[in-house]
């Protein structure tokens, strides 16, 4: 039997799950691409974290939404296995006061940063290709008759 308890509203809350991933990874992707120009010296320290400030506060909120949302579409695996650990990894980034990034230490935490963007980036890639198998598999649970799906899968003993 296929679980065809899937509604309109959890669709929709997939889909922006989805959009939400993707402003992430650009995010860290436009992060990542400034920290390498920090490295080579083509962008000073003071317009590095001008320029990157102004994304890590919204980043951070929207990337804890992400939870709220799996509650509201009662996602249990996606919120065990991607948006749970994305709340604790963003917790402990408030909880330690290195959300914003400081011209005066940014050099000397340059690799520490670093390797912290590649894993949040390695994290919105899960959670993007999450997102988009649920909303897909939700769409065709939705629009497939459920008498075809019962009917196409062997029976379990």
């Amino acid at each position: 039997m296929v679980n065809s308890e899937v509604s309109i509203f959890q669709i929709l809350l997939f889909v922006v799950q989805w959009g939400i991933a993707v402003f992430l990874l650009f995010v860290q992707l436009a992060v990542i691409l400034f920290l390498s120009d920090l490295e080579q010296d083509f962008i000073n320290p003071i317009d590095f974290c001008r320029r990157i400030n102004k994304w890590m506060t919204p980043e951070l909120y929207v990337a804890l939404s992400t939870g709220v949302l799996g509650l509201l579409a009662r996602d249990w695996a996606g919120l065990a296995l991607i948006y749970i650990p994305l709340c604790v990894i963003h917790g402990l980034r408030i909880r330690s006061r290195r959300v914003l990034f400081d011209p005066t230490t940014v050099i000397v935490q340059f690799g520490p940063s670093r390797k912290a963007s590649f894993v949040r980036v390695v994290i919105y890639l899960i959670a993007f290709f999450f997102a988009l198998f649920r909303v897909v598999s939700s769409l065709l649970v939705l629009l497939i008759p459920h008498a075809m799906l019962d009917h196409a899968m062997p029976p379990v003993f």
